[in-house]
């Protein structure tokens, strides 16, 4: 059995209601990756502080145990809450469900945790986030391996030269582009 974590940094990626007052919580750590947590009693009446602690978008230092898939939250502390409306919310919770859906369970990725709690922190003012959004998919394919390969161009090898037009076709890469 892996030994207790104590105070980890982490973010609520997904949380929801299991049985009658525990919830089930996608969580995301730097050195843990994506792991799956138990918080028990946290939807009780005495309990709404602890509940909205546990939300999305909110970093907070983790202590838990892990046993096989889920593992069992012990206490959680509210470091920081981003507070995101209109299209930067749509984009960090777009964003989670990337992180949810793509990454594997606890496989560590400390560079795309530092990525993704930069992306937040730039969410919070930014007027775009389109640009943003584009930004942390590469970065979020190239953790997991699949990175296009953008440095040279496809048919003739020569690297890509700042000021240039390219077009990128999937199966073959990056192809100047000629009008």
């Amino acid at each position: 059995m892996p030994a207790p974590v104590s105070l980890e940094s982490g973010y609520v990626l997904h949380a929801r209601p299991w049985r009658e007052t525990s919830m089930l919580l996608e969580c995301l750590t730097p050195e843990h990756g994506r792991i799956g947590l138990v918080a028990r009693g946290v939807r009780g009446a005495r309990t709404q502080t602890a509940r909205a602690d546990l939300q999305p978008l909110r970093r907070l230092r983790l202590s838990y145990s892990r046993q096989g898939e889920m593992g069992r939250l012990h206490a959680a502390e509210l470091v920081a809450i981003h507070a995101l409306s209109g299209e930067a919310l749509l984009a960090a919770l777009y964003v989670n469900e990337l992180l949810v859906r793509l990454l594997a369970r606890e496989d560590a990725h400390a560079r795309l945790f530092a990525q993704y709690q930069t992306l937040l922190e730039h969410l919070v003012g930014a007027r775009a986030s389109a640009w943003l959004l584009r930004r942390f998919e590469r970065d979020l394919l190239g953790a997991m391996g699949y990175a296009p390969l953008l440095e040279c161009e496809a048919e003739s090898g020569v690297p890509v030269q700042a000021g240039l037009r390219y077009a990128y076709v999937p199966e073959r890469g990056p192809l100047r582009w000629q009008p």
